[in-house]
């Protein structure tokens, strides 16, 4: 049975046994993570001062500069009828190789990004299908006309 975020105007589904932790912001972000058992993580940020180009390259330039050997192309993918776009990275970590998505997209003037990230032995898995199922929720969630509006700007007063 998955379990489900629902705060700040924000709802998606994600697995049980995975473990959820709601970071601290500047005003107008809103940041959640999800963890894996086994390290893998889903993050999604919502905020009002950046546009989906700006906050995917503003990621991928702060991989680069923490991961000297980061391969990064860009992509797009077309998700619960939402065309997202960012980049595809990957770099070594602990001689393991990993793989990083950022995608983003606009709604309601607020950009929205998920971040997500696992080494291969997880990605190659179920990792992705499970990373592609929160987002899918997270998007057809957003859809829905029970959705009640993020409040980014206070994000505790839900």
């Amino acid at each position: 049975m998955p379990s489900e975020y629902k705060k700040h105007g924000i709802r998606f589904s994600y697995p049980e046994n995975w473990f959820i932790e709601e970071n601290p912001s500047e005003p107008g972000t809103l940041t959640v993570q999800l963890n894996s058992p086994e390290g893998a993580f889903w993050m999604l940020t919502v905020t009002e001062n950046e546009s989906p180009q700006e906050l995917a390259s503003s990621v991928r330039k702060m991989m680069s500069g923490e991961y000297v050997d980061l391969e990064s192309a860009p992509v797009t993918k077309m998700i619960a009828g939402r065309m997202l776009t960012g980049f595809d990275m990957d770099f070594m970590c602990f001689d393991l190789v990993n793989t990083a998505m950022i995608l983003t997209f606009a709604e309601n003037n607020r950009t929205y990004a998920v971040f997500w990230q696992s080494d291969d032995r997880q990605f190659g898995g179920s990792c992705e299908e499970v990373f592609n199922a929160i987002t899918f929720s997270l998007l057809d969630k957003l859809s829905s006309p029970h959705q009640e509006p993020c409040s980014c700007r206070n994000p505790h007063r839900h």
